[in-house]
């Protein structure tokens, strides 16, 4: 026979294991949801019945809000998470009126996945939050916390990320996507912006995505990679890429950037502008378009242009329709660039001397430029140097579609995209944190 001691030891075990049971509190039309969550515990549900709820709400334990199955809610007030540690999911939810939207702070672990915010402010986060967005629409997003990741989602605003990191991925954005100074990484992979990309991070790289244009600004020693994007300057806007800054370390490669001139008078404007000073940057393998719309094509701007006092690889590009193809200071690389279909006989500017350039038909795929005919005199034509090899470790194509830095599956494959945040070309990171090493222009895993 047990001792009584012992009997009530394991009766108080018992209790314990049953206090800890999750508890449902349930929400009924009209009701207080925030009257629910202040007698909630950790680990508990919040059940709310449909309807609209015209509350504002704040979440500051790991509970968890749900929708009663079959019912449609429509949270309409402000919702706030605030110092959670691991905090429960957030989905399923309609969020968000005029002047109203969710509030991420001091919250970690947060998902938040098939929602739709579209209505309201969207989401904005800060101190040292950490989440993520997922398969949702919002309307914009402000990113001022540690980290956030966001995939899968639509945005009828834009984004703005202000501090911490932020990885976007399979993200289609309707406005601007802006960074700021304070921002310490932004990643975009497969993001569609039909504004502008106005960046401002210290380390940056926009690849495989869509944009209007791609201005990188106000901001000192940071690492900037631009590869495989199309930037579509629609209308005949100015310039494609953009950049004006100091001491930066820039890598542009493998971009298609398109209809670059200028509408309606003035000074024309080029496909990649390099300004400021104390620059480092290898431009390589890209499809510069330009062309003019107004009635002087004279203003037509330049393939390449780099400023004095900065330092530029300026490598296997493909430029179409610009009054010169490279305006750089003497002493910057310039190798096996092709010049296509400009009204002038093009050449160099402001001492830039060039080395193999090309002047053939590039035989573009009808209707489908920069792809190549297979008979394209620019396959295996770019420069010998291995380092800038095919990834299959042929002679660098000129074009877009060649070099060590694309990957020909960028845009559709399921596996990790070489991302880089170096200049060096035996270095690339693979994913975003996992160094891999480039061996012949193949990107292989690390020892």
């Amino acid at each position: 026979m047990k001792s009584p001691a012992c009997f009530i030891t394991i009766v108080s075990l018992i209790a314990s294991a049953m206090s800890v049971q999750a508890v449902t509190h349930a929400v009924l039309p009209g009701a207080s949801i925030q009257a629910k969550i202040d007698i909630a515990v950790d680990g508990d549900i919040v059940a709310i019945f449909g309807g609209t709820y015209n509350q504002d709400i704040t979440i500051n334990k790991a509970i968890r809000l749900v929708e009663v199955s079959g019912q449609q809610v429509t949270l309409a007030g402000n919702v706030t998470f605030s110092g959670v540690s691991d905090c429960p999911p957030f989905e399923g939810f309609t969020v968000g009126s005029s002047g109203r939207g969710i509030t991420v702070t001091n919250t970690t672990g947060l998902v938040i996945r098939n929602l739709d915010a579209r209505a309201g402010l969207g989401v904005s986060s800060n101190g040292t939050t950490a989440f993520k967005i997922t398969d949702s629409q919002i309307s914009n997003l402000t990113s001022s916390g540690a980290s956030a990741e966001v995939a899968k989602t639509s945005f009828t605003g834009g984004i703005n990320h202000t501090a911490g990191t932020l990885n976007a991925a399979t993200v289609t954005v309707a406005g601007n996507f802006d960074t700021q100074s304070a921002a310490l990484k932004t990643v975009a992979f497969r993001t569609i912006v039909s504004g502008d990309c106005n960046w401002r991070s210290k380390k940056n790289w926009f690849g495989y995505s869509e944009a209007r244009t791609f201005i990188f600004t106000d901001q000192n020693q940071a690492k900037v990679v631009v590869v495989g994007n199309k930037i579509d300057r629609q209308g005949g806007e100015a310039n494609g890429i953009y950049c004006n800054v100091a001491n930066c370390s820039f890598l542009i490669a493998n971009n298609r950037i398109v209809r670059v001139g200028i509408n309606g008078g003035g000074d024309g404007k080029n496909g990649i502008d390099l300004r400021g000073g104390g620059n480092k940057a290898v431009i390589a393998n890209n499809y510069c378009q330009l062309q003019y719309y107004g009635w002087d094509a004279g203003v037509r701007g330049d393939g390449i242009y780099v400023r004095d006092f900065n330092q530029a690889t300026i490598i296997n590009n493909v430029i179409v329709g610009a009054k010169h193809g490279i305006s750089a200071p003497f002493g910057v690389l310039a190798q096996n660039n092709l010049y296509w279909a400009s009204p002038w006989n093009l050449r160099e500017a402001n001492g830039v001397v060039a080395e193999g350039t090309l002047y053939t038909n590039p035989l573009f795929v009808e209707n489908e430029a920069p792809t190549l005919q297979p008979t394209s005199p620019l396959i295996n034509a770019g420069t010998t140097d291995p380092r800038y090899n095919n990834r299959d470790g042929t002679r660098n194509t000129i074009g877009p579609s060649g070099g060590a830095w694309f990957d020909p599956d960028g845009w559709t494959t399921e596996n990790p995209v070489v991302i880089s945040f170096d200049l060096s070309v035996d270095m690339v990171l693979e994913g975003v944190d996992t160094e891999v090493i480039l061996s012949e222009g193949q990107a292989v895993s690390a020892p």
